[in-house]
C-alpha cells in the first residue's frame, strides 16, 4: 500500500492511496484473486477551536478486479462517500 498526502494551509488535506493485495474472501469457494484499489480524498477542517477540529470530506475509489470477476463487479467498480470528521 502507498499513500501520498498533501497539506494545504493547515485547514485542508488531500490524499491519494493505492492498494494491491491477494484476497480469498471475495467468493466463498476459496479461490485467491489479485485485487487493487486507488482512492482519492479531500478533507476541509472548517471549524477550529483550540484543539477541536471539525470538517467535511469526500473520498472516491476505483477498484481493479481480475477478468474472472468483471461479470459480478463490472470493468471499473467506482464508489464514493461524503463524511463529517471530528478531531479532538
Amino acid at each position: 500500500m502507498w499513500v501520498l498526502a498533501v497539506h494545504q494551509r493547515r485547514q485542508a488535506v488531500g490524499r491519494l492511496a493505492g492498494l494491491q493485495q491477494q484476497n480469498d474472501e471475495i467468493i466463498p469457494i476459496g479461490e485467491v484473486f489479485n485485487v487493487g484499489k486507488l482512492s482519492l480524498g479531500y478533507i476541509w477542517d472548517g471549524v477550529r477551536i483550540e484543539t477541536f477540529r471539525g470538517g467535511l470530506g469526500i473520498l472516491g475509489s476505483v477498484a481493479r478486479v481480475p477478468r474472472e470477476l468483471k461479470g459480478d463487479y463490472g470493468d471499473s467498480p467506482f464508489s464514493w462517500m461524503a463524511f463529517l470528521r471530528v478531531k479532538v
